[in-house]
């Protein structure tokens, strides 16, 4: 919440028109409407704008959206050149904590449409490319497991009501795919961080 980050102005990017009214109408019933400029675009796009404008700013945070941003390195340079002197970044994000095969890359694009997933090695990378310190990396690994796992039980137990509304087909085909990516976490190949920098 603004309280929590103590944020006297705050700037959220949100694409979809429900999730943007919905966040518009919590704030205004938290008096805080006037402190938020919505933009109506995707993260990656918003990045780019505002530091088209000049902008600086004392934090970014990217929130269950770092697995649709690509290349991660632009838009980690988008959300570096926004930051003032000693201002931090803060996102979460899938890791491959080992190569992922041909095969399984594939398969997460077609099904999850997950095109760019990096280890924790290439983000500190692009984070120093980019004039950031990574203060902390909290691994996220054995709870996102668990999540998922939980997730995909979930998916499952509303099978009928999915199969109704979308289809056997599209039931059985998201079912595969999330199968797949939660086996890819069993399996130990892929994890998850959260990922707080600093710029210098």
């Amino acid at each position: 919440s603004l309280q929590v980050l103590g944020a006297a102005r705050v700037i959220a990017a949100e694409p979809d028109a429900r999730a943007g009214a919905q966040g518009r109408r919590r704030l205004a019933e938290a008096g805080l409407a006037d402190r938020v400029r919505w933009l109506p675009l995707p993260a990656a796009t918003a990045l780019r704008q505002l530091r088209g404008e000049g902008l600086r700013v004392h934090a970014v945070v990217c929130v269950d959206a770092a697995y649709h941003l690509s290349p991660r390195a632009a838009w980690l340079a988008d959300a570096a050149a926004l930051l003032r002197p000693g201002g931090r970044l803060a996102f979460s994000d899938i890791l491959c904590r080992q190569p992922l095969p041909a095969e399984d890359v594939r398969r997460l694009y077609e099904g999850m449409r997950f095109s760019e997933i990096a280890s924790l090695a290439q983000y500190r990378g692009w984070l120093q490319q980019a004039g950031l310190e990574v203060l902390q990396a909290i691994d996220l690994s054995e709870e996102w497991t668990r999540l998922l796992v939980d997730r995909h039980a979930m998916y499952r137990s509303l099978r009928e009501q999915t199969v109704t509304r979308l289809g056997q087909a599209h039931f059985d085909r998201y079912d595969q795919a999330y199968e797949h990516f939660v086996g890819l976490y069993r399996s130990g190949l892929l994890g998850g961080a959260l990922i707080l920098a600093q710029r210098s």
